[in-house]
């Protein structure tokens, strides 16, 4: 068997989209079909000890599914630095659609996946070996190993599993050097850019006016008439009004008190609080008054609302670009498919 990677080639000749053999030796041996029956049942940790031996096996992985990763029970319930640490492989097991199995969105929950494992890692390590012994080509990979050097599956399949139940994690619960953010309580009578950006945007909910809402969310497409927009532009407008309608309706259902008290969350990462500092970001979260600090999000992916939270956060942003352009933009954090909030 030879498994092959997508590349980017950058020669003197110019850029052209190819495919490489990578990982290992010429094999011209049938492999047998992937299945349950002919999986090798492992744990994420074993997957991650011995992926170099490992890579292009047939596996059954039993594994908390999280968005587009499979975290193992001891990343998620013993070590909430595995939740928190940057790339590479922390953030646990990747899933590679790049056939034509797909897995429906869902809120985390335990499953066994069935697929074929495989290392960014390893397709890195292949592409500088390749760069080194062409120095005069510049190679870049294609699909998922663009973006991460992370361990991977193709799947299969999957199927429920048993595991303990998964919640939102509370501050208490995180190391403070492990946590994105660090509240901070704003001042009815402090000012406070990021304030007034998200006062806007809860008047253009309650009036609802659609135009204003795409002012704070796209301004260029906002300001270009309907008949000049192109077909892309098009989609994206109507998949903004659909965003619209989903975000209006749960502002208005949840019925949070604009004057509830109002954190900042400052983001504790260096590179994160450069980006607040030069761009005007601000991730601002309302909290409901018989709530606490600790109730408050630990990390972005847990800072979309659901019904339950107590508390709703706005991602603003105050900045005037190189051309003196005033940008503002305000959106209302969902994620229906976040952890849950209690044990059902």
């Amino acid at each position: 068997m030879r498994r092959f990677l997508p590349i980017l080639l950058l020669t003197c000749a110019g850029l052209m989209l190819t495919s490489a053999p990578a990982l290992a030796e010429e094999d011209d041996r049938e492999v047998p079909p992937c299945t349950w029956q002919t999986a090798r049942t492992l744990s994420v940790e074993e997957l991650f000890t011995d992926f170099r031996e490992l890579a292009g096996e047939c596996v059954a992985v039993r594994a908390l599914h999280v968005h587009s990763n499979y975290r193992s029970e001891v990343q998620l319930w013993d070590s909430h630095e595995a939740l928190l640490a940057p790339e590479p492989i922390e953030h646990g097991l990747a899933l590679n659609y790049n056939n034509d199995t797909h897995h429906a969105p869902h809120q985390p929950r335990w499953e066994e996946v069935l697929g074929r494992f495989d290392s960014c890692t390893l397709a890195n390590e292949w592409l500088m070996a390749e760069m080194r012994a062409n120095p005069d080509q510049i190679l870049m990979l294609g699909g998922l190993c663009h973006y991460t050097i992370n361990h991977f599956i193709d799947p299969l399949a999957w199927r429920d599993a048993v595991g303990p139940a998964p919640v939102r994690l509370r501050m208490a619960e995180v190391a403070p050097q492990l946590r994105e953010f660090a509240p901070v309580l704003v001042e009815p009578t402090a000012e406070h850019a990021g304030r007034d950006i998200m006062q806007d945007l809860f008047e253009v909910l309650a009036a609802d006016d659609f135009g204003a809402w795409l002012a704070l969310t796209d301004q260029e497409l906002a300001q270009s008439p309907e008949a000049d927009l192109n077909e892309w532009q098009v989609r994206h407008l109507a998949e903004l009004r659909q965003s619209y309608a989903l975000t209006r309706a749960t502002w208005l259902a949840v019925e949070f008190d604009p004057a509830a008290p109002l954190f900042h969350l400052l983001a504790t990462e260096p590179e994160d609080a450069e980006d607040e500092r030069n761009f005007g970001h601000a991730l601002l979260c309302l909290l409901r008054p018989d709530a606490v600090v600790d109730d408050l999000p630990v990390a972005r992916y847990d800072a979309g609302f659901l019904p339950g939270r107590p508390f709703i956060c706005v991602a603003t942003q105050n900045l005037v670009d190189r051309r003196n352009v005033s940008r503002r933009s305000a959106t209302l954090l969902l994620n229906p498919f976040g952890f849950p909030e209690t044990v059902n």
